[in-house]
């Protein structure tokens, strides 16, 4: 081989390699690189694994134009120490990921084997790219689990309270939805899920048991029927026991469903059987 063909031939041996290790297949996560406490950069801000420390919950899914998507399986991101993170879902609580947590110096985010892209974080809020939808997250003292999710973006499905009867509201009721918002309730909040509103006292008294239970154990074992007291004042149900009180609006009771609470905190009921 004459050497200026062995020069040729040894400079591409050398040179292409190199080049194709620079490429990155287009649908291939890319690997990560760097450590976990390295910073990464957006618009002059940079983000490091310690901004994330703490508990994260998702409120919000958008597309890329920020119009929101409808979702029920709300993420939920827990971050400690400089490198450590576990992910679940709030329809989930049982399945959980826990792993590695790494920023690497394209803003991608790997949270316990899931890539993200960095978009934005503050103090109390994070958005982050999935490469198919924005995920927005709050920071929450406790996550919640199970639930409808309530944004400040949503409409409000009700004109406004209405003023019950003991009539409309009398039978065993039970709860089939929740609307809450981020943070309200934590694993040790008494949630309703039967309310039985048996005999009349009054115009607006009535006697009644009502099922409670918290969310500290995921089978729900702690649920306990209580003895209660129903009172109508006004828009308002009251309902009184001999350790909780609940006093909320009504904004439905027809003989199909019966709906009070918050906006934050709604309970959605419908009779037993139906």
């Amino acid at each position: 081989m004459p050497i200026r063909s062995l020069f040729l031939f040894l400079f591409a041996f050398f040179i292409i390699p190199n080049v194709n290790a620079q490429l990155h297949r287009k649908g291939v996560t890319p690997v990560m690189k760097g450590n976990p406490s390295q910073q990464t950069v957006t618009n002059g801000v940079p983000y490091t694994i310690a901004q994330l420390q703490g508990k994260w919950q998702e409120y919000k899914r958008t597309d890329y134009s920020e119009n929101s998507t409808a979702f029920t399986d709300s993420t939920q991101l827990s971050f400690w120490d400089a490198d450590s993170a576990e992910t679940q879902s709030s329809g989930h609580k049982r399945f959980k990921m826990v792993g590695v947590a790494e920023i690497d110096d394209d803003n991608t985010l790997m949270v316990a084997g899931d890539p993200y892209t960095v978009r934005s974080i503050n103090e109390n809020e994070m958005v982050l790219d999935d490469n198919d939808n924005l995920h927005w997250f709050k920071k929450v003292d406790n996550f919640f689990i199970g639930e409808n999710i309530v944004t400040d973006d949503d409409k409000d499905e009700f004109s406004g309270p209405i003023k019950p009867t003991l009539s409309s509201i009398m039978g065993n009721w039970a709860v089939y939805k929740r609307d809450v918002k981020p943070g309200i309730v934590n694993d040790k909040t008494w949630l309703i899920r039967y309310l039985n509103i048996t005999s009349k006292v009054s115009a607006n008294i009535a006697n009644a048991t009502v099922t409670v239970y918290t969310r500290e154990y995921t089978d729900s074992s702690t649920s306990v029927q209580k003895a209660a007291t129903i009172t109508l004042n006004g828009t308002n149900i009251k309902i009184i026991t001999d350790t909780n009180t609940w006093d909320l609006p009504v904004y439905e009771a027809d003989e199909n469903n019966l709906v009070f609470g918050t906006k934050s905190f709604r309970y959605y009921c419908k009779p037993t059987g139906k």
